[in-house]
């Protein structure tokens, strides 16, 4: 359908950049590669899908001539309006092309069959909002537990839990969970608890087609996710399984705990990490007489150790082995500020709190055996 309209570079590249993430790279249905532009209301709305995941970004274009509707390919149209430097860009659509025109480049794109669409009428009502800034710091914090096992798919997202305007994010990997904690607006009368298995492209590309300060609204039934932003609407299959029940793996009561300096600890997991491998992942902390000593040691290679102020509460000493990485892709998204570390003894899982949060990152210790 004959459509032409004018716009900013800028504005385009931004609406244009979550659909054509979302379009798969290798498919047997080519129509999934495009994505489709369509004017309407005095907006130019962009949208495509990927069978599972489908979105749809809007701006207000500097002038619309003609209303209609075309669809081109996807990475194609990306790098044509990436490669433009100039600031306007017009499109006009006639017969089979689509051309593209500024004042340093002109194209002519083939236009394409329309790819998959949405129902809208289909996508779940908002159960509550968040701004954009809280589910930015919730997935940050979530995301690095997340598993990557191809045969427990349900691992693979994170986990949503709201109840009583509260919304629980839950990651974990088996070896590592992750929760993160936050306080947002109820939208639905409906007060019941709910969950759901988020896929992590849902969430990734809800936060590249949002700004900071603008506020997202969260639905999701039994199938699907629905995101309703400024200027995008998201749908996304949620994924099926189960998840383990957080409420009985996070441990609520400790024997012991001790406080460090974030920064600190970061910093002397880094430098004394250097000596390990693969085949012997951890590093050794040991905490005693008001300060945390952590060591490692690589066979033919050397050994480091760095010690830092600990306050330790309970026991007078403790020692466990821990993951290194596990440890760093926490903390490296946390601010700077006290970290607590809560445990029973060195064979049980050990609890990071930052002080001042609600959230919790748990880590099991490496043992023997």
């Amino acid at each position: 359908m004959p459509i032409r309209f004018e716009c900013t570079r800028d504005e385009l590249a931004r609406a244009i950049s979550v659909p054509v993430s979302i379009t798969p790279s290798r498919t047997p249905k080519q129509s999934l590669q495009s994505i489709t532009l369509r004017t309407a209301a005095g907006k130019v709305q962009v949208e495509a899908s990927d069978g599972d995941l489908w979105a749809r970004t809007e701006f207000a274009p500097t002038s619309i001539v003609q209303e209609g509707e075309i669809a081109l390919m996807g990475t194609t149209f990306d790098a044509i309006v990436q490669g433009i430097e100039a600031r306007a860009i017009a499109i006009e659509a006639q017969g089979r092309f689509c051309e593209i025109r500024s004042e340093d480049a002109l194209y002519n794109l083939v236009l394409q069959e329309a790819g998959g669409s949405a129902n809208t009428g289909s996508i779940p009502k908002p159960k509550f909002s968040i701004s954009r800034d809280q589910l930015e710091e919730m997935f940050t914090r979530t995301v690095v537990a997340v598993g990557k096992d191809s045969g427990r798919y349900a691992v693979n997202g994170i986990m949503f839990e709201f109840e009583d305007s509260v919304l629980s994010m839950i990651s974990t990997d088996s070896r590592r969970m992750s929760r993160a904690t936050r306080r947002v607006q109820t939208m639905s009368e409906d007060g019941k608890a709910c969950s759901a298995i988020v896929p992590l492209k849902a969430i990734h590309e809800t936060l590249r087609g949002t700004r900071e300060g603008e506020t997202i609204e969260i639905g999701f039934d039994d199938q699907f996710l629905g995101i309703q932003a400024p200027n995008l609407t998201l749908s996304s299959r949620l994924i099926v399984g189960d998840f383990p029940d957080h409420r009985r793996i996070i441990p609520t009561e400790h024997r012991g705990a001790f406080s460090v300096n974030r920064d600190s600890l970061l910093a002397a997991i880094r430098k004394t990490a250097v000596f390990t491998s693969e085949m012997m992942k951890f590093v050794h902390f040991d905490v005693t007489d008001g300060s945390l000593t952590i060591a490692a040691e690589a066979d033919g290679r050397g050994r480091a150790s760095t010690k830092m102020p600990a306050e330790l509460r309970g026991p007078s000493q403790i020692s466990v082995d821990l993951n290194p990485d596990f440890l760093v892709d926490y903390l490296k998204v946390l601010q700077s500020g006290i970290v607590n570390f809560e445990f029973r003894d060195s064979q049980n899982a050990f609890l990071l709190r930052q002080e001042g949060t609600s959230d919790v990152y748990l880590v099991m210790p490496i043992t023997a055996n």
